[in-house]
């Protein structure tokens, strides 16, 4: 009896017809999909970085016009 032909988990009867080959592109789907919401996710964290760092640099500006307002001025009364 000859074996049957194995190729990436699929498994060929004598005739060529493949045996599990709805469940090998299932998994496939999954994978896809699984990357796909990893990506998502990288790219969500990465723009809440950069809006941290945003918010960051604007607190950072605001307190250093604070400081500069309560240095110089005191509004021309001397």
């Amino acid at each position: 009896m000859v074996r049957p032909e194995k190729n990436k988990n699929r498994t060929r009867d004598l005739n060529g017809h493949e045996f599990g080959k709805y469940e090998d592109e299932e998994e496939e789907e999954e994978e896809e999909e699984e990357e796909e919401e990893e990506e998502e996710e990288k790219e969500e964290e990465e723009e809440e970085e950069e809006e941290k760092e945003e918010e960051e640099e604007e607190e950072e500006e605001e307190e250093e016009e604070e400081r500069g307002r309560g240095r110089g001025g005191g509004g021309g009364r001397e």
